[in-house]
């Protein structure tokens, strides 16, 4: 068996088919508001999460970058 570093583009990317086939890593169509902020369902404890630890993810500011 290869290890992870020797595979090619086209092995990893069956083993992501393959991963996603089996349905253990859903993905989830999330709500925005007008301005475009994602919804976090505070009944879902990722969201949670995500929410109550969101100063340790970055934050882009996308108009102040496209005045520089």
């Amino acid at each position: 068996m290869k290890r992870e570093t020797e595979k090619t583009v086209q092995e990893l990317l069956r083993e992501l088919r393959e991963l996603d086939l089996q349905g253990k890593n859903q993905i989830r169509k999330l709500d925005v508001d007008q301005q475009g902020n994602i919804l976090l369902d505070r009944n879902n404890r990722f969201d949670v999460e995500w929410y109550e630890n969101d100063e340790n993810y970055d934050v882009v500011d996308y108009e102040k970058e496209s005045s520089d």
